[in-house]
């Protein structure tokens, strides 16, 4: 390889590492199972066998697509070699893209034949929407849409199984899923409020007034907010070097062995006390103002 002196290595990748057409996906398949016969007993019991689901789902796939701009992406369980040559030499036109199942164990060779994309693991095709076999953990706010489970729905909104056995045994479109994803609550970032809070330890290398942490210096999140609360009162009326020496009694004095609102009375019983120390005459006009 020769390095551009004007376009370097970009210039290079981009000529040749194909990008994904995942984001402009229309429809979703999965767990199609082609020639597994065992399944209809354990799973299908309206069908007859294997044949006749193929049957119909090769005429709904070529009804509906019909350019080749149509992506569609399949989320693994194809099903056996003789079932997937069977059916995807019958399939028309379309934009394909694998995401491989845990049946899917031929050679990634072997699909690549007959998709324009294969991958062995999860996409996102949005921020909120993630692509999977398998049902994968998410955070707030985003969708799983997965196959795998077949007749087992997870108790979860963050989770959509889309096997046949649930949603029908034709092409899914994208606009069901975004539809779910986007009336899930957007994940709440705000400090205290992230679905990690309970799990945040302070690594900070100077003092932190305005934080309660325990012997392993994970933050307590009820502690906190009283001593923050407290810190956003006070920070209206005077500087850090002020009010952290006040946060710093208040917190000396707090007990995670009683309640939140236990510790908030004694926090604001403590606020007060200190309102009427002599020391702090010239501001105790601002701190009876601000006692909670």
């Amino acid at each position: 390889m020769k390095h551009s002196p004007t376009g370097g290595w970009t210039k290079f990748f981009r000529k040749e590492v194909k990008m994904s057409r995942l984001k402009d996906a229309k429809f979703l398949w999965t767990d199609n199972h082609w020639n597994h016969e065992n399944l209809i007993k354990i799973a299908r019991p309206g069908w007859k066998n294997s044949a006749e689901i193929e049957a119909y789902q090769i005429n709904d796939y070529n009804n509906r697509i019909t350019r080749t701009d149509q992506v569609v992406v399949f989320l693994g369980d194809l099903g056996d070699k003789v079932g997937i040559e069977r059916v995807m030499s019958q399939l028309n036109t379309g934009y394909k893209i694998l995401i491989m199942g845990n049946h899917d164990k031929l050679a990634k060779a072997f699909y690549e034949q007959y998709f324009d994309e294969v991958y062995d693991h999860p996409m996102y095709y949005h921020k909120r929407i993630l692509l999977s076999h398998l049902p994968e953990m998410v955070s707030p706010g985003v969708l799983n849409a997965h196959g795998h489970t077949h007749i087992i729905n997870l108790d979860s909104l963050q989770h959509m199984n889309l096997s046949p056995e649930i949603m029908g045994f034709g092409l899914i479109s994208m606009k069901i899923i975004e539809k779910r994803a986007f009336a899930l609550p957007k994940a709440n970032i705000k400090f205290l409020k992230e679905w990690y809070k309970d799990i945040q330890i302070n690594v900070a290398p100077f003092e932190r007034a305005d934080l309660f942490t325990d012997e392993r210096n994970i933050i307590n999140v009820e502690l906190t907010k009283i001593l923050i609360d407290i810190k956003n009162h006070l920070r209206r009326h005077m500087t850090p070097d002020l009010y952290d020496p006040i946060l710093l009694v208040i917190r000396d004095q707090m007990d995670p062995m009683i309640s939140a609102e236990e510790n908030k009375t004694h926090a604001n019983d403590t606020l007060v006390s200190i309102i009427s120390d002599s020391l702090i005459e010239k501001y105790q006009n601002a701190y009876r103002a601000l006692a909670l």
